[in-house]
């Protein structure tokens, strides 16, 4: 199970992707818990007005391991190995932001559909019962 290697899709591990709850709780039954980070989308980004944010568990910047994301997360993906490439893939475990990205669009939206994913009191469980374990 080979992903497109070209260095436009290489380059979108700059900043690391999303994954859904289910697949942030996929990658902590897998004892990657450790390698995850906190991040956030400010506001709600189902479009109502609020101050909240959303809290989102995804693989963390290097150097971030069980920490909170920088406001501007970027540097790279702990996930992504010398050639690139991630490691995540193979293995089932890639998140669904980076599924589904392709260097062929122009991913607009895609973040935004993934923090929707976690605007729910049980996604915001699992982070609250990783800060728990992790910070």
């Amino acid at each position: 199970m080979v992903g497109c290697q070209c260095q436009k899709c290489k380059d979108m591990c700059k900043r690391p992707c999303w994954p859904t709850p289910a697949g942030a709780k996929a990658l902590i039954d897998a004892g990657y818990g450790n390698r995850l980070m906190l991040d956030y989308w400010a506001g709600s980004p189902a479009g109502r007005e609020t101050e909240n944010n959303t809290y989102i568990l995804c693989p963390a910047s290097p150097g971030r391991e069980g920490d909170s994301a920088p406001f501007w997360p970027n540097g790279g993906c702990v996930f992504q190995n010398q050639n690139g490439l991630c490691e995540l893939h193979d293995l089932g475990l890639k998140p669904e932001e980076g599924q589904r990205a392709t260097c062929k669009s122009d991913n607009d939206g895609l973040h935004q559909e993934i923090a929707v994913t976690w605007e729910n009191a049980e996604a915001q469980a699992l982070v609250d019962e990783w800060i728990e374990k992790c910070f």
